[in-house]
């Protein structure tokens, strides 16, 4: 049941960092189109107040997502992974929680340094990442475990037979 969960909390992270992106796109097209096709004009007020241009609303999903939704998942995942069984799963979720709260002050760092925007969409990736590895791991282990009992049963059949051709 709580591998279930865990796997869950995962895929939802993906998830998550896809609307982020998704977003955060949203709101750039929209901005470009606004400036470049109708002639609108940037101004620290154009982005506060009523919704100037269509996808302006990106910004505000991408900020409250990354700031919310995003941390909240990471926390319950990693409290989720204390309970599975998922060899490495504390270490991939904690890599994973670690990465959200590098990738929220990358967010929130005090505007001036635009290029920490790199780091961010790398930071990105990482949580993607991240959170892929975590959500599949739990079938991978699964996967190798069976496969390591069925080669077990095998090797122990082919080794001792079927205990018929041994009867005396």
């Amino acid at each position: 049941m709580m591998i279930s969960v865990y796997r869950f909390l995962a895929y939802l992270m993906v998830l998550a960092v896809v609307f982020q992106a998704s977003v955060i796109a949203f709101a750039v097209f929209g901005l470009r189109n606004w400036v470049i096709v109708d002639g609108g004009t940037l101004e620290g007020r154009s982005l506060r107040g009523e919704p100037a241009y269509t996808g302006q609303i990106g910004f505000l999903l991408h900020q409250k997502n990354g700031e919310i939704v995003i941390p909240l998942i990471a926390i319950l995942l990693l409290i989720c992974s204390f309970f599975t069984a998922v060899r490495r799963g504390v270490i991939w979720t904690a890599a994973l929680a670690a990465t959200v709260a590098v990738q929220i002050y990358l967010g929130t760092f005090p505007i001036g340094l635009p290029v920490l925007g790199i780091l961010h969409g790398i930071g990105a990736l990482a949580i993607f990442a991240f959170a892929l590895i975590t959500a599949t791991r739990p079938r991978l282990i699964f996967a190798a475990r069976h496969a390591a009992a069925t080669r077990r049963k095998t090797t122990d059949t082919a080794t001792f037979g079927s205990g018929s051709e041994n009867a005396t």
